[in-house]
């Protein structure tokens, strides 16, 4: 086998190279992805058990009001625009 030239190792050193970055920059993408669906699921567990929560609990009921009523974002708002909010079992 012919030795390779200083350039035709540089050439393959440097093609080695952007493969092992794309590699890393998939992985990592892939990585990202897991973490942000991780994160999306605790996030509806914890919304579906603050719910649950609320048919039982009128503080919960008046915490979850409240911090609708705190949303600015309009698409956060938007959100509940067809959403009932829980109601307090007994009144006060």
């Amino acid at each position: 086998m012919p030795r390779l030239t200083p350039e035709q190792q540089i050439t393959r050193a440097a093609q080695k190279k952007a493969k092992a970055e794309e590699t890393i920059r998939r992985a990592q993408k892939a990585l990202r992805e897991k973490e942000r669906k991780k994160d999306t699921r605790r996030k509806i567990i914890l919304g579906a058990a603050l719910l649950d929560a609320a048919d039982q609990n009128d503080s919960v009921v008046r915490f979850i009001h409240r911090v609708v009523d705190r949303l600015e974002r309009q698409a956060d708002l938007a959100a509940f625009d067809d959403f009932e909010l829980p109601k307090p079992k007994r009144s006060k």
